[in-house]
């Protein structure tokens, strides 16, 4: 999103974006977040955008990108800003990304550490999206210190025979991890919670099973295996523009024309609120269905309502 704020008018660099779509997100919520930033954004000085820090620590060589760097105002003061669109919201010394990212920052700028202004901007909280701190060159030796830990892991764990060092975290980042695969020494669960981890890792690797399969198809045709087929299959969605047509054709034909009308309530959500929400449940009749699968947040939570 930021990238394209460089050089030009920030909120007409937004409205020519490119026409892409980010990963797990659509590109009208995209552009949305980006302009609900830029109506309450104020530059500090000087602004970087897409900046990249990089420098080793402990031997390794770290890369980062800062979203935005805001400098050379009269008060000399750093400002980094980190966008984000999780719903949970947190203050920057909670994790160590920042601090990291600010130690590196001005370890590039031949600078020794010394006190920056870190703000996480909450994209999708139009009432105080910002979470703002100083970071101290405390917070960035602390840092540091958890990324040469982290190093030390990583380089013992290395040391150990195939995958033994690497015990699997399952989570929602299973469903982007490039390694799936190296999960999959499966062995019947002991309890359930391992039953659910075991879940998460074995759908993370259906999916790019499948993502190969369906390239296979689409240059080759459907692929026979045993007595089944992997191919593109279809399915109909009919649409009436006289709906009103199609109901008495229905009741006529003595069936229940709701049998066969239903509205998707994630599409009603938004027009549930309000007067015309009240005028929609008088008419209407909500019948929950459930079904089985998993999130990041329980059922029954508001987000996930």
């Amino acid at each position: 999103m930021a990238a394209g704020l460089s050089g030009r008018d920030p909120e007409e660099a937004v409205r020519q974006m490119p026409l892409k779509v980010v990963i797990g997100e659509k590109l009208e919520e995209a552009i949305d977040l980006a302009m609900r930033f830029l109506r309450r954004y104020s530059p500090r000085g000087v602004y970087l955008v897409e900046e990249k820090v990089k420098g080793v620590i402990a031997g390794e060589e770290f890369v980062g990108r800062l979203d935005l760097v805001e400098t050379g105002d009269t008060t000399g003061i750093i400002t980094i800003t980190d966008f984000k669109t999780d719903w949970d919201k947190y203050m920057p010394t909670e994790k160590m990304q920042l601090p990291l990212y600010a130690y590196l920052f001005l370890s590039m700028m031949n600078e020794k550490p010394r006190p920056v202004q870190a703000r996480l901007w909450f994209l999708r909280h139009a009432r105080e999206p910002v979470a703002e701190e100083t970071l101290t060159p405390e917070h960035m030796s602390r840092a540091v210190q958890w990324a040469e830990g982290i190093i030390k892991e990583i380089r013992d764990a290395l040391e150990l025979p195939g995958w033994m060092g690497f015990d699997p975290v399952p989570g929602s980042w299973c469903k982007t991890c490039g390694y799936s695969f190296n999960c999959l020494d499966i062995a019947e669960p002991q309890d359930i919670v391992e039953a659910g981890a075991l879940a998460l890792r074995l759908e993370r690797a259906l999916d790019v099973l499948k993502t190969r399969l369906k390239e296979h198809v689409s240059e080759h045709g459907p692929l026979q295996v045993s007595d089944q087929y992997w191919g593109d299959y279809s399915y109909s969605i009919w649409k009436f523009p006289d709906i009103q047509a199609f109901m008495e054709l229905l009741a006529g034909a003595g069936e229940d024309p709701w049998d066969y009308i239903e509205v998707n309530g994630s599409k009603l959500k938004k027009l549930l609120k309000g007067p015309l929400g009240e005028r929609i449940r008088q008419i209407g009749e909500e019948k929950p269905r459930h079904y089985f699968t998993h999130r990041e947040k329980p059922p029954g939570s508001r987000e996930e309502a």
